[in-house]
């Protein structure tokens, strides 16, 4: 029983850090483009 808690621990952090991942560089790009939007107005 431990260890499959462990194991699912250890599958949940490597979940967040790839979503983490994702998430900062999909904010970075609507980041990206607001300010190109932005510059042509």
């Amino acid at each position: 029983m431990k260890k499959t808690g462990a194991k699912f621990m250890v599958v949940l952090v490597g979940l967040a850090l790839v979503f983490k991942s994702q998430i900062s560089g999909i904010a970075d790009g609507v980041y990206t483009t607001i300010k190109t939007q932005i510059k042509k107005f």
